[in-house]
């Protein structure tokens, strides 16, 4: 089967951007952000490919991927891959508003 197409939602792509930002700024070097970047991205193409490796959510058609520290929350179809979400799993949850 071809790989799905990547669609990466604007609210993935703000909280994504500002946990990169994050860390270029706490580490004061764009070396983890660089490599953090990378090994999402990494996963994500590995979801294109075998799309029901992430665990199923509370959420009916969303599953969500663990790479480290971080959660990605997806669905799919035959075509494509919807990116909607990427969560800090160190953030305080009571603090966090989901909107899937």
């Amino acid at each position: 089967m071809p790989e799905r197409k990547i669609i990466w939602t604007h609210r993935f792509q703000i909280e994504l951007t500002d946990i990169l930002t994050y860390y270029k700024l706490k580490n004061e070097s764009s070396v983890y952000t660089v490599l953090l970047y990378k090994l999402i991205r990494k996963e994500v193409l590995l979801i294109t490919r075998h799309p029901e490796i992430g665990k199923r959510t509370e959420f009916d058609d969303v599953r969500a991927l663990f790479i480290r520290n971080f959660t990605v929350f997806y669905s799919f179809s035959q075509i494509e891959v919807i990116i909607l979400s990427i969560l800090d799993n160190r953030r305080n949850p009571d603090a966090l508003e989901l909107k899937i």
